[in-house]
């Protein structure tokens, strides 16, 4: 079986779910980290992909969302984290955080900074947490490196603007997995830098219901269209 190098997914439907079911948007979050944590797991013990990422919050959702609602997500984000803490430590897995630190709470920004300093094992696999990343917001700030380290910006090709990225580092995207796809068919300005040659995969459950097996069906239709893949050649 092929399996793609790095996933990355949006996960959709938390809130269409608590609008249906007239319960607190926060339960469904908790309900998607648990299957959250066991995709993780899933991934790490069972198949030899690299890089799995989840888009949290967007550069939109950090700016429009109430400070209540916020709060929920970052503490939820924290206990998450914790909970991957013996399962990254056993299997040297790094983690990672994507997205700007503006506009983020100080205390939240260091839990992140700390767990990527704790869990930096400096192998070739990683389980990354996207927070307040939006694709505009990482090109500029990828400028704003590349200029503070590079005196003649003209000698800057893609190649080298993609390594300060928040994703140059990690394995090159070969799939996009979103969730709610009825009426979400669109990356809505996820990593539009390194999404070409990404296969995307539009499930029709909701975030809350993405468990194990729909995951499963995702691999196995990636494996189904992996060998047609030719990168433009």
């Amino acid at each position: 079986m092929q399996y793609p190098r790095h996933i990355w997914f949006i996960p959709d439907g938390n809130r269409t779910r608590s609008t249906k079911n007239d319960v607190a948007e926060i339960v469904w979050y908790l309900q998607w980290m648990q299957r959250w944590i066991d995709i993780a797991r899933y991934v790490i013990t069972k198949t030899p992909i690299q890089a799995i990422t989840w888009w949290l919050l967007s550069t939109e959702n950090v700016s429009h969302r109430s400070a209540e609602s916020l709060a929920g997500i970052f503490d939820m984000v924290k206990k998450t984290c914790n909970s991957l803490d013996e399962l990254l430590e056993s299997h040297r897995v790094n983690f990672r955080r994507i997205g700007s630190e503006t506009w983020l709470p100080s205390d939240f920004v260091d839990f992140l900074q700390k767990k990527e300093a704790d869990f930096a094992f400096g192998t070739d696999r990683s389980v990354c947490f996207a927070v307040n990343y939006g694709w505009q917001d990482e090109i500029v700030r990828a400028i704003h490196r590349a200029s503070q380290a590079w005196e003649d910006m003209s000698a800057i090709n893609s190649q080298t603007l993609h390594w300060y990225t928040d994703i140059g580092s990690l394995p090159p995207l070969d799939m996009v997995i979103r969730t709610k796809s009825e009426v979400a068919q669109r990356t809505s300005g996820f990593a539009s830098w390194a999404i070409g040659y990404a296969e995307l995969y539009f499930s029709d459950v909701l975030c809350p219901d993405f468990g194990i097996e729909e995951f499963e069906k995702s691999l196995a239709w990636f494996d189904s269209i992996a060998k047609d893949r030719n990168f433009g050649k």
